[in-house]
């Protein structure tokens, strides 16, 4: 038999419950690190069982995890901390080109 407790709060699964399931890699070079977390679509024990799964009982244990994990700068070989660089994407929803609006064009006095 195998127990599946969470990664932040500890509590152990029951068969029954619906958790949250991930995956969690790191890979770490000479001058940069990389850390993702991929969230499983569903509960699939296969993946549960996997040496790098995490489990959460809940999105308020996730997020917390997440956070340290994210917020946290990773060491190289040598236990130096790397410089971290953040990426971020942002998507918005309704439009069609990210490039900034073109000029306005001056104004026009009517005379009179």
């Amino acid at each position: 038999m195998i127990r599946f407790d969470g990664d932040w709060c500890r509590r152990t699964k029951a068969a029954d419950e619906k958790w949250i399931l991930g995956v969690a890699a790191e890979a770490v070079g000479i001058t940069a690190a990389r850390r993702k977390i991929t969230i499983m679509p569903r509960w699939m024990r296969d993946a549960a069982v996997h040496p790098l799964a995490v489990h959460f009982c809940c999105g308020e244990c996730k997020h917390p995890y997440m956070a340290r994990l994210f917020n946290s700068r990773p060491l190289m070989k040598t236990g130096a901390a790397i410089a971290t660089k953040r990426r971020t994407k942002l998507l918005v929803r309704g439009l069609e080109s990210h490039t900034p609006p073109a000029a306005k064009p001056a104004s026009i006095q009517a005379s009179g």
